[in-house]
């Protein structure tokens, strides 16, 4: 799992020291914890919770076995990319409006509950980086700091889509609190096949003249670089070579 492989990358680090060695953690006050780190960026955290955390901590050790692992023991090498990208030929053009009125179901997954989420700020940039948060509890720290700055949206320089793109983590809710012209969806799609259909729909029907990057080239983000579809919608495109990655240029706010 993700989070025994990062625990081999860290051994030998201090550990949280921002936090002073303890987990990283919304206050149960609602405040949300802010640390500084030494080349001057500002993280403000907005997941997770306290109950989410003590929620998972009864079937942490089943999740990692199912994951290949051992609870505790670091991995000794990080998973690499995944292989074998699955082509069914030219997708049909999705439907923007009928995807972004569909139902949503909220991840229920308890080890995504306890995803670190931060608002980076840097020099007069911001970016959410939401890992596989909650939608909901997005949604609260959000409009937190929507009301702290006097305003019904928060403003960033761009928006790591939550979740690669899950339908279950991108809700219109949530994308109508945030303004930016910038949606980041990072996945090659190869085990969920994200970004899914409705996810950008979502998007589209919420921003106003977004700009989607995708960190690579495949069927699930080929498909909204469409000529016809950025008229209709007013969108843009960016699509990365997956070998070389994706790096984007942002305005100060």
């Amino acid at each position: 799992m993700e989070g025994d492989e990062l625990t081999a990358l860290l051994a030998g680090r201090p550990w949280n020291t921002a936090f002073d060695g303890k987990a990283i953690v919304l206050e149960p006050n609602g405040t949300l914890p802010t640390a500084t780190l030494p080349v001057g960026m500002e993280l403000t955290l907005l997941s997770p919770t306290l109950e989410h955390l003590r929620r998972l901590k009864p079937v942490w050790e089943r999740e990692v076995r199912a994951h290949g692992l051992q609870p505790g023991v670091p991995a000794d090498t990080p998973v690499g990319t995944p292989e074998g990208l699955e082509s069914f030929g030219p997708p049909e053009a999705p439907d923007i409006v009928t995807l972004a009125a569909s139902p949503f179901q909220t991840d229920r997954s308890k080890p995504n509950a306890s995803s670190i989420a931060v608002l980076a700020r840097y020099h007069g940039h911001s970016v959410i980086l939401s890992a596989d948060a909650y939608p909901d509890v997005l949604l609260a720290s959000v409009q937190q700091l929507a009301r702290a700055s006097g305003t019904e949206r928060l403003t960033v320089s761009a928006f790591k889509v939550p979740h690669h793109g899950s339908r279950a983590n991108v809700h219109r809710e949530l994308l109508a609190h945030v303004t930016t012209q910038n949606y980041l969806f990072s996945s090659n799609g190869s085990r969920t096949k994200h970004p899914e259909r409705e996810s950008v729909a979502r998007v589209l029907a919420e921003a106003s003249n977004p700009r989607l990057l995708f960190n690579y080239d495949t069927d699930y983000t080929r498909i909204w670089d469409d000529r016809a579809l950025q008229d209709q919608h007013g969108y843009q495109t960016v699509i990365a070579d997956g070998d070389n990655g994706l790096r984007v240029h942002l305005e100060a706010e």
